[in-house]
């Protein structure tokens, strides 16, 4: 049992590593649906996961459902945070650092807007009938991605910009 408990517990982790592998390799310019853990080769697919050994079926369905319930309030949550640091950002004195701090907050805002109603219309539609749903899979193909891609490589920009801009003040400052 005990050598069970580890096979599971090895494979589970596994599997994180996987998933955190995936999230990584969508953020840049691959193009198949595989990843690189440890010398092997795994597939991205969840059914390719369960042939794998590396979940059963019960756990991909409960992962799924653990992902759907976690994923709105997490969003909302993420929301809410940075609206109220736009408002901390705007009422302090002006500042080249609180406006860059206001753009990346207003940047999160566009991004977990542009994803909440992915999340959202499967919960409250379901998988089958959300995928059925003309204005889900327009907002997903085009509003969502564009939204999305555009926001994480704007972001990435502001955040290399506010580095520049910190590194310009230390090591050349105004006497």
């Amino acid at each position: 049992m005990d050598h069970q408990h580890s096979k599971a517990t090895t494979a589970g982790l596994e599997a994180a590593s996987i998933s955190t592998e995936l999230y990584y390799s969508s953020c840049g310019n691959h193009t198949d649906n595989s990843s690189v853990t440890a010398g092997k080769t795994y597939s991205a697919s969840p059914l390719d996961l369960i042939e794998q050994g590396l979940l059963t079926q019960e756990e991909s369905l409960q992962l799924k459902r653990a992902v759907k319930t976690t994923i709105a309030p997490i969003l909302l949550l993420g929301i809410l945070t940075n609206l109220i640091s736009i408002l901390v950002f705007v009422r302090m004195p002006a500042s080249v650092t609180s406006t860059y701090f206001s753009l990346a907050s207003g940047l999160d805002i566009l991004y977990l807007v542009s994803v909440l109603p992915t999340v959202i219309m499967p919960l409250l539609m379901g998988d089958r009938e959300a995928l059925q749903s003309v204005f889900y899979v327009y907002y997903v193909m085009y509003v969502s991605t564009y939204f999305t891609t555009t926001t994480r490589k704007v972001i990435v920009c502001v955040t290399m910009l506010m580095s520049l801009d910190r590194y310009l003040v230390v090591a050349f400052p105004i006497r």
